[in-house]
Formats: C-alpha cells, sequence, structure tokens
C-alpha cells in the first residue's frame, strides 16, 4: 500500500494538468492516511502523518495555483545504450547465424543509418511503408 502511495506521490509534479495533480495528491494523502491507520509503531505513524501533511500542503498550493506547470519535462531524451568493449569472434558469429531469414542475411548495423536512406523519392517505389 505504501508503494501506491508512493507511485501517486511521484505522479503530482509529473502530471499535466492542475486537476490531474491536485487529484493525484489527494489520492496520496487519502492513502497515506489509510496507512498511518495500520501503521504498527508510533514512529512510522509519526512519518506517515508527515508526508500526509505534506501532500495537503501540496495540494493547497495546486488548488490555489493560478497556472500548472509541471516540473518535469514532458520530453526525454533517452540515448542508446553504447559498450566499451569489442565483441569477441564468436560472438560476432553468433550475430550473423541469428541474423539470417529465409535464406537472406541481414547483418547488425555497425553504426546508425542516415535518414536519408529511409526518404523516398517521388519516382520509385517505397522501400518501407
Amino acid at each position: 500500500m505504501e508503494a501506491d502511495a508512493q507511485a501517486a506521490e511521484s505522479k503530482v509534479d509529473k502530471s499535466p494538468t492542475k486537476e490531474e495533480a491536485l487529484k493525484n495528491a489527494i489520492r496520496a494523502a487519502e492513502l497515506y492516511m489509510k496507512i498511518t491507520k495500520l501503521a504498527s509503531s508510533d514512529a512510522e505513524r509519526t512519518r506517515f502523518r508527515g508526508k500526509c501533511k505534506q501532500l495537503l500542503s501540496k495540494a493547497e498550493e495546486i488548488k490555489q495555483a493560478s497556472q500548472w506547470t509541471p516540473s518535469v519535462s514532458k520530453e526525454v531524451l533517452l540515448k542508446a545504450p553504447l559498450s566499451g568493449r569489442q565483441i569477441s569472434r564468436r560472438e560476432e558469429v553468433i550475430l550473423l547465424e541469428g541474423s539470417k531469414l529465409h535464406g537472406f542475411k541481414f547483418p547488425p548495423w555497425t553504426n546508425e543509418p542516415d535518414n536519408s536512406l529511409f526518404d523516398n523519392n517521388p519516382d520509385e517505389t517505397p522501400f518501407y511503408t
């Protein structure tokens, strides 16, 4: 249940709209209230009450804000992982054997292809649909 509350709490700052952020903050606060009732020790209850108060004040801030801007940008640019080591001859053979399909060979790429390769010429039939 605590994992659900933490997930809802993390969605607050990532929410694209003010209404969604408020809904997530209230949901997280309600979950922390339920967890507080189920907590076995006083230290846990105190920690969960603090989280609940923090989320309620965050919900009040969201409610009174005239405009909502998410703190995390919508676009995250990811890079492909690159290995620093050379693959062994045995690994190359495994990759080449695995790249055969219906008698055709599709060798692994050594670098990223140029975008012009995928452009369609008006007088040619398209390679990719």
